[in-house]
């Protein structure tokens, strides 16, 4: 159904599917293509919107879009690493506000020719761990899980969320190449199997 209204000739109607949080990815792709700005802005702000879509709409047209994909806790480190180099400075500050911008990527905005963008990067760059810290204990599970796949999340926080009773957000742990070894030893006996395998995948252990 959802699908369907995603071809819907009603913008409106478009406009909603977009934004909804369960929208599969088949219809934010289509979406990622329609000729109305605010369903495309939409679509990137949706936290169902892989990659692929990211990557699009992180060269779209539109400054609002590409700010939109910038903004979204999802977002892929290699789309916004691609997007610190955006030719808008609105963009390439709401860049350097996302978690998930890899640190190196965040350093050289910090020497951008944009003063609002150097601030900002500076100011997110000593924050960065305060801010990731402070996010690994959200209620909402689907962040925890996030900020456990972040390479930006520093080892002691990681390993707090080893301890997480989500098996993804402790898979997701046992995956990240910043877990420290003595919460992989603690992941290598964890009752799930799929977190146990996931250990396994780390380059870092044993």
């Amino acid at each position: 159904v959802v699908v369907v209204l995603a071809n819907d000739g009603d913008k409106e109607i478009r406009r909603r599917v977009a934004r909804h949080p369960l929208s599969p990815d088949n219809a934010l792709r289509k979406l990622a293509l329609d000729v109305d700005k605010e369903v495309r802005r939409r679509v990137a702000l949706n936290r169902n919107a892989s990659s692929a879509v990211h990557t699009r709409l992180g060269k779209d047209e539109s400054v609002a879009v590409r700010i939109a994909v910038a903004m979204n806790p999802n977002a892929v480190p290699t789309v916004l690493t691609a997007m610190s180099m955006d030719a808008s400075p609105q963009v390439r500050a709401a860049v350097a506000t996302n978690p998930n911008t890899p640190v190196e990527a965040v350093k050289e905005l910090a020497k951008d020719r944009n003063g609002a963008v150097r601030a900002q990067s500076e100011h997110n760059l000593r924050n960065f761990s305060k801010t990731l810290r402070n996010l690994s204990s959200d209620t909402d599970v689907y962040i925890r899980r996030q900020v456990a796949q972040n390479h930006n999340t520093p080892a002691e926080t990681l390993a707090e969320l080893a301890k997480d009773p989500d098996i993804y957000v402790r898979e997701r742990v046992a995956l990240n190449s910043n877990t420290p070894r003595d919460a992989l030893a603690r992941l290598a006996r964890d009752d799930a199997q799929q977190v146990r395998w996931a250990v396994e995948e780390n380059p870092n252990y044993p």
